[in-house]
């Protein structure tokens, strides 16, 4: 049995996949794993886009710069995140189900919460939450990348696209961002891992270590 830990450790970027399709019901529990990620204020605000269609797919490719897997891959995800989540309403919304889940049961008081979290009535405003939005979205898309290795999958998610052009593509209200675009299949390539800063120089603070004696 895959774990985490073997899923984070042999990740890797695929570029090169099999002619096999993927199965819609292996995409569905990868849409799933999707679904059960956090996101701040339980916001949700992530959507997802499931392109099989050849024709599409090359015109994802050139939305790339040319990148040619985009076209090659038998799926590509289009993750988004619907900026409507953020509304006034959808928020209360939110909310009410953290309350009444118990969420926040053991989080004692909190004194001047900030407007923020309180969502907008202004359409206009919406835009703000652009950041959160791709914040909450990219955490949603990794569960799908680390889930993928359960089924043998393979992965490579690309930020290296123009949003808008997709965004015409795919004839998006203006409430859907483009976040990423991500490449699924089979893989047909093993690649090294690739070259990671050793641990020393990402943490910040030293790690307390026992003492002797």
């Amino acid at each position: 049995m895959l774990t985490v830990l073997d899923a984070i450790k042999n990740r890797r970027s695929i570029r090169k996949y099999k002619p096999d399709p993927v199965p819609d019901e292996v995409i569905l529990e990868l849409l799933e794993c999707a679904r059960l990620a956090p996101s701040a204020h339980n916001w949700q605000p992530r959507r997802f886009i499931v392109i099989k269609d050849e024709e599409i797919k090359r015109k994802l490719r050139d939305c790339a710069y040319g990148l040619q897997f985009l076209e090659s891959a038998p799926c590509v995800i289009v993750c988004c995140a619907d900026l409507m989540a953020f509304g006034a309403r959808a928020s209360r919304r939110r909310m009410k189900e953290l309350l009444v889940s118990g969420a926040l049961d053991d989080i004692g008081a909190v004194d001047n919460v900030p407007n923020y979290l309180q969502g907008t009535d202004d359409y206009a405003e919406l835009k703000r939450y652009r950041g959160q939005a791709a914040f909450d979205s990219a955490i949603a898309t990794e569960h799908i990348v680390l889930a993928a290795l359960a089924f043998g999958l393979g992965t490579c998610w690309v930020h290296m696209f123009q949003p808008d052009s997709v965004h015409k593509l795919l004839e998006l209200p203006d409430n859907i961002t483009v976040v990423s675009l991500l490449a699924l299949g089979y893989p047909d390539q093993s690649p090294p891992p690739r070259p990671r800063l050793p641990l020393a120089d990402i943490i910040l603070t030293p790690i307390p270590t026992k003492g002797k004696g």
